[in-house]
């Protein structure tokens, strides 16, 4: 059962306008912006593995559809059958083992998401796991898919396989990556929007996404730029002082442009500020931005990929990879929208 709307807690935050009705890039950019998230329905697809690794996908596709208020398709994907049966039955049996499995994780799934919001439960075949997710998306017209880390990595850090690295490639709608392990903790959905902002002309599409986003989902947005460098001067450190003041110069010219980002777009939540950080490492430089539980990270795709599909940069993908929080990863779009 759906809970009942809260509508109090669904309102936007205050926005604030601060260009002119005439300007055509602001049109543009605020139609790119409807059409990703502020005109259609909002459908959460994830993907749910029957292994134990997939509840925190689960559980921050849960915090996402909450904060949307609307609907959650459960997908798991299991390999079709094979065309050429074996006498032995093998085949038969693999196959049943395979579905058994699946139902398992669905009805795994249904308990714990319980009525917190409103799902679907879907069994799909197809010859890969991204390709059933793929063409899952499409027929539930879904606008957001949620994938889990690997198991293979850091806990409480998004950790890529073989399945979130080939969508990282190739998916057509925003990708939420959760870290391993991750829970929501006490929070029963997403509280506040942060905006990786790195100073291209591409950003400003990624941070009119975003904001776009914020406001549909009623939560609060930071943006900050993460910087990577040294910042001590040790006694006699010639070219560590002339880094520093590279670093410092960086840092300043980052501030002004997401200023000038800012006061550009049609509609901004209110109280966000510029905001850098800067660390010795990328880790040190995301952990020093601080996290909540109902964070969401959200990036966007790296400009030499395809248009309207998501594909990350070098340094999206060490931002992504020392992420604590729920990574969102925001297509490209075309200059049409």
């Amino acid at each position: 059962m759906r809970p009942p709307h809260d509508g109090a807690s669904r309102q936007p935050p205050p926005l604030r306008s601060s260009l002119t009705c005439g300007d055509r890039a602001t049109r543009r950019r605020r139609s790119r912006c409807d059409a990703r998230f502020g005109g259609h329905l909002m459908t959460v697809l994830v993907s749910l593995p029957p292994v134990e690794s997939g509840r925190a996908g689960l559980d921050a596709a849960r915090l996402f559809a909450a904060a949307a208020g609307e609907p959650l398709v459960v997908c798991t994907v299991i390999p079709e059958p094979w065309n050429y049966p074996s006498s032995a039955r093998v085949d038969a049996e693999y196959d049943q083992w395979r579905r058994t499995q699946a139902d398992r994780a669905l009805a795994d799934a249904r308990e714990m998401l319980g009525d917190s919001v409103e799902a679907t439960f879907v069994t799909r075949r197809a010859r890969s796991v991204p390709a059933g997710l793929l063409d899952a998306v499409a027929e539930h017209g879904a606008s957001t898919l949620v994938v889990g880390s690997s198991s293979g990595g850091p806990f409480g850090r998004v950790v890529l396989g073989s399945t979130s690295d080939r969508l990282l490639h190739s998916s057509p709608v925003p990708l939420l990556l959760a870290p391993r392990g991750f829970t929501a903790g006490s929070f029963d959905r997403a509280t506040r929007l942060t905006c990786a902002f790195a100073g291209t002309p591409e950003a400003r599409d990624v941070l009119a996404a975003t904001a776009a986003l914020a406001g549909r989902l009623g939560v609060p947005m930071r943006v900050a730029s993460f910087l990577v460098g040294r910042h001590e001067t040790p006694t006699a450190g010639v070219g560590l002082r002339a880094e520093a003041t590279v670093l410092t110069q960086w840092h300043e010219q980052v501030v002004a442009a997401q200023r000038e980002a800012l006061a550009s777009l049609p509609d901004v939540p209110a109280g966000v500020e510029p905001s850098v950080v800067s660390g010795r490492t990328w880790g040190d430089a995301v952990e020093t931005l601080g996290w909540t539980e109902g964070d969401v990270l959200a990036l966007g795709s790296s400009a030499v990929g395809m248009v309207t599909r998501v594909f990350l940069g070098s340094r999206a993908n060490k931002i992504v990879r020392r992420s604590p929080v729920p990574t969102m990863i925001l297509p490209r779009p075309t200059d049409a929208g």
